[in-house]
């Protein structure tokens, strides 16, 4: 118990490790309520969305196809809400010509 409570303030709030699986805590996207009849498991946790910018291409880029569009939510496992930021953030990056069209 020590050791996890030194590790919780260097988890960012939106970490899954930081909350038990019974409670959803401060995590942007409430889970399987966004996603309800569907069996695949959320990969918001993998990302830290409140430190996704549009400056950063290397993160971005996994959302993106071959062809530099935006990956639809059936691949990349991310709620509504999560989507919609991402794809949100690589247009915003591709007004800035960081990203291709």
């Amino acid at each position: 118990p020590a050791a996890e409570q030194m590790l919780d303030p260097f988890l960012p709030d939106t970490s899954a490790e930081k909350f038990d699986h019974l409670s959803q805590g401060l995590r942007a996207c409430p889970g399987k309520m966004q996603r309800r009849g569907k069996n695949s498991e959320l990969r918001c946790h993998k990302i830290d969305l409140d430190a996704l910018t549009y400056v950063d291409v290397n993160t971005l880029r996994k959302f993106l196809s071959t062809d530099s569009e935006i990956m639809p939510r059936g691949y990349t496992g991310l709620c509504a809400r999560c989507q919609r930021k991402v794809a949100k953030t690589v247009k915003r990056s591709r007004n800035f010509g960081l990203l291709p069209h």
